[in-house]
């Protein structure tokens, strides 16, 4: 083998190696690419239980608040504190949709929400078109309306929260009754 060859076979190694590494070297502006480039919208999914106020038909069940982030709290009034609002000012709005978990509601199924009525989310009125997050069916039947879904939002941080009521408990004590509510809740990314 002549040394000449040898030098031009090197040659086209080197260059072929140079190549190859210039084109799997990764551009400043890239970005990682994730699974699927899915991430969860409602990121942590909080969990909580609202104790409801003893009351009847004629005696007030309070307001409970429900501390959400940064100040910001959903208020629980109404009969069995099973409305579900906002401090004034705020934005109060319902959706009934198919996505069965909290992580996986985002801006976009906000846009698509219906706002409440200013006593807040509770009780269905909507029959097959949910406007609340439960039926009651006598007697003392409350059935949870799955894929229902709450957003509040700030009016000065624009911040929307997302809850869900995921289990209700109802309880009764004499003429006395009140609702335990276990409920999901997260900021909307």
């Amino acid at each position: 083998m002549n040394s000449k060859n040898h030098i031009s076979k090197l040659a086209v190694g080197l260059f072929a190696l140079v190549l190859f590494a210039s084109s799997c070297k990764k551009e400043n502006g890239d970005e990682p690419l994730s699974l699927n480039n899915a991430k969860a919208v409602v990121s942590p999914v909080n969990t909580a239980t609202i104790t409801g106020n003893w009351g009847s038909g004629s005696v007030s069940y309070g307001t409970i608040k429900l501390p959400l982030a940064a100040g910001d709290t959903a208020l629980f009034t109404n009969r069995d504190n099973s409305y579900i609002t906002a401090p004034a000012g705020y934005t109060v709005k319902y959706l009934y949709t198919t996505i069965s978990s909290t992580a996986s509601i985002g801006t976009a199924q906000y846009a698509l929400a219906t706002t409440a009525s200013a006593a807040g989310v509770g009780y269905n009125t909507g029959g097959g078109t949910p406007n609340g997050w439960y039926d009651y069916i006598p007697p003392g039947g409350i059935t949870i309306i799955d894929y229902v879904y709450i957003f509040i939002t700030n009016p000065l941080t624009l911040v929307t929260y997302v809850i869900k009521v995921v289990d209700v408990t109802p309880q009764q004590s004499g003429a006395l009754d009140r609702a335990i509510i276990d409920v999901e809740y997260g900021v909307v990314n």
